[in-house]
């Protein structure tokens, strides 16, 4: 009986772990779901950003393999990266080779993949971020995408996400968690999704609202936080004052010379 009641404990405590291990820091623990591979998941990448966690080494050649389908389950785009020193990634249906990141990757293998996919003005934009560190920006376009199925596939709606399981199991599926991302800094949650924060405004991290800059300062549409409110530039406005009122007074002077000389 003593035994069994070491083991239950032990049991308990293993499971405790367990948690906090899937959990992560007490700040980034909440919706997280199981990376199920194999199978169609419902996802609003339009909505949303997708975030995804994975625990795979630079150099210990892991893979997550990301593919993107509209409501009808056509192939909308995605995204392959190898784990590889250093990791390299591909587009589905715009790149037709792997290719290093343009920005280097956080060291740590613990990693949270934030992936949003923008439409501006008609040009599809995707963006990649590593543990808050922007690493791929890119328009898609026949400039950025050497396969011309990018102008099919990325211009439509993804409303489901596929975790490729591979046709092997080595080398193992990097994708373990997943989760709808919360809104990035700059931008707040809405009914319709992350919308930007307008101008003379900030936001940080998950913001359900924008708050204003203070009392004469001004900031850029998309600030990040409060030290991007800047002061208005007085001395530019006291400097267009000072030329006026010198033209001002010029023109003042030459108008008396007239009459002094008519005189």
């Amino acid at each position: 009986m003593y035994i069994s009641r070491w083991m239950i404990l032990a049991s308990f405590l293993a499971h405790e772990l367990a948690v906090t291990i899937v959990s992560g820091d007490e700040d980034d623990s909440s919706g997280w779901v199981e990376a199920r591979h194999n199978i169609l998941l419902d996802f609003d990448l339009e909505k949303s950003p997708l975030q995804i966690k994975t625990d795979s080494a630079d150099g210990s050649k892991h893979q997550m393999d990301l593919a993107l389908f509209d409501d009808d389950e056509n192939d909308a785009g995605g995204l392959f990266i190898d784990f590889s020193s250093p990791p390299s990634y591909k587009l589905y249906s715009c790149m037709e080779s792997m290719a290093e990141f343009p920005s280097t990757l956080p060291a740590d293998a613990n990693k949270v993949w934030t992936i949003t996919l923008a439409t501006e003005e008609d040009k599809r934009r995707f963006v990649i971020n590593c543990n808050n560190k922007e690493v791929l920006n890119v328009i898609l376009s026949d400039t950025t995408c050497s396969n011309s199925k990018w102008k099919t596939d990325w211009t439509k709606r993804v409303t489901l996400i596929y975790f490729e399981p591979g046709a092997e199991i080595d080398p193992p599926r990097a994708a373990d968690f997943y989760r709808e991302a919360p809104c990035l800094a700059g931008n707040y949650e809405t009914e319709s999704g992350c919308q930007q924060c307008g101008e003379n405004t900030y936001s940080g991290n998950g913001a359900s609202s924008c708050s204003s800059c203070p009392d004469s300062k001004i900031s850029t549409a998309g600030s990040t936080s409060e030290a991007d409110c800047k002061e208005v530039e007085k001395q530019k406005y006291s400097g267009a004052v000072f030329n006026s009122l010198s033209g001002i007074i010029m023109t003042l002077t030459f108008l008396l010379t007239l009459l002094i000389c008519h005189c």
